[in-house]
């Protein structure tokens, strides 16, 4: 939940992540990038305006609820996400774990690049950082 803004992010299955403000218990916003079921959110720690999610669509995509009008910045990666992750020393990086065992980092500055992929880990993992 981003506590600074009472804003709750929500993966469905039919592809579509759902904003809620749990203090109105109102629905803020529906996002509808995702082309397959949502499977991890996550807010930026610092930049609380920012989430980042990831489904079976095999992108991630990071929205700026600041400016919904603009697509989300899309990061393709080689199968389903599983988790994502913000860097928690380095506040621009993420981290996506995939159902094929590939670990990568990626920049939120560069869209569509990944700096790096560890694939010596073994399949259906979820990472923790």
């Amino acid at each position: 939940m981003n506590v600074c803004s009472e804003l709750l992010a929500v993966g469905y299955s039919d592809t579509k992540i759902r904003i809620w403000n749990v203090k109105t218990k109102t629905l803020v916003a529906t996002l509808s990038h995702h082309k397959a079921q949502v499977q991890a959110l996550e807010w930026h720690p610092v930049e609380t305006n920012l989430l980042i999610s990831g489904g079976y669509d095999k992108c991630v995509a990071i929205t700026d609820l600041r400016a919904l009008e603009k697509a989300p910045s899309a990061y393709p990666v080689d199968s389903n996400v599983e988790t994502v992750r913000w860097d928690p020393l380095r506040p621009t990086l993420f981290w996506v774990s995939t159902e094929s065992g590939a670990l990568t980092c990626h920049d939120a500055r560069k869209p569509g690049e990944k700096l790096f992929t560890l694939k010596s880990v073994p399949t259906h993992f979820t990472a923790s950082l």
